[in-house]
């Protein structure tokens, strides 16, 4: 099994147990495991997801992973207040 490495940010460590909170979490996965079905197994929907980065670049829900890589996953960025004009 490959063992990949997963980071939470921000709400999507709410599900996870407080001592896997913002921190690094290494997994083994089912050889041909994706991205969003890992997310899964650790209680993240992937609908709540808005950007994930496998190995520093951005990734899709469906790629699969592989031995050693690092996932980190951020749920959907937003705006708050106005942008300075320009």
């Amino acid at each position: 099994m490959p063992s990949v490495v997963f980071r939470l940010y921000a709400q999507l460590n709410d599900h996870q147990p407080p001592d896997r909170r913002q921190t690094p979490q290494t997994v083994d996965v089912p050889e041909g495991e994706r991205v969003g079905d890992a997310l899964r197994g650790l209680e993240v929907e992937p609908a709540e997801v808005g950007l994930v980065l496998v190995n520093g670049e951005p990734a899709a829900l469906d790629r699969a992973l592989r031995e050693g890589d690092r996932v980190a996953a951020y749920p959907p960025f937003t705006v708050l207040g106005e942008l300075p004009p320009s």
